[in-house]
């Protein structure tokens, strides 16, 4: 039921099976630090608008109209 080339292409995978498990080490590896970067990435992005918001009155200010002219 399995086409030619899928065939082939498996036999040829497996031929070198040394190179074929550092290739899938070496993409397994390269999966994991990215989503660790990603993680730490949204983290400081969190922490950065944690900090911000937490010197300043906040996201939004609410005010009558006219304050800044005649506060």
């Amino acid at each position: 039921m399995t086409s030619t080339t899928t065939t082939l292409a498996w036999r040829n995978i497996w031929r070198h099976p040394r190179r074929t498990l550092l290739t899938i080490g070496a993409m397994v590896f390269a999966d994991m630090l990215l989503i660790f970067m990603l993680g730490l990435q949204f983290g400081q992005y969190r922490m950065m608008i944690d900090n911000t918001l937490r010197a300043f009155p906040g996201q939004m200010k609410i005010q009558a109209a006219g304050y800044k002219d005649e506060p």
